[in-house]
């Protein structure tokens, strides 16, 4: 049987957090949640980085034309190139994902940033 005897400590007070006053992060990249293949790159990249068990832990992102490229890191997968720049289309009428690997994380924002500067207008933000 369990035994019900009170502590002889004093209770610890809570402590609740402070709320920022910094203010919100700006967004990384911008989608038109309207068109079909844009809201289809952003549900992937929400089922697929976040929950109890995400596969991706994001790195970066940044938005070339029609192409949305993100830097990330694979956690549920032992692969020996653990970093990979993630390329979603998001042409109007098409959503596909390709992607090359990388051995670390410097590298991958090193291309990130060097794709994303060579298209013009687009500007590339680390998470």
């Amino acid at each position: 049987m369990p035994c019900h005897a009170r502590s002889t400590s004093a209770p610890a007070r809570r402590r609740f957090p402070k709320p920022s006053t910094s203010p919100p992060p700006r967004p990384l990249v911008t989608l038109n949640l309207e068109l079909p293949a844009e809201r289809q790159a952003h549900d992937y990249l929400l089922r697929i980085s976040t929950g109890r068990w995400p596969t991706w832990r994001l790195l970066g992102m940044a938005r070339d034309g029609a192409a949305l490229l993100v830097a990330v890191l694979w956690l549920r997968m032992h692969r020996q190139l653990p970093y990979s720049l993630v390329e979603l289309d998001v042409d109007s009428h098409k959503f596909g994902v390709r992607w090359l690997d990388y051995g670390t994380a410097a590298e991958v924002r090193a291309e990130l940033r060097r794709r994303a500067t060579a298209a013009p207008k687009v500007e590339a933000r680390d998470v």
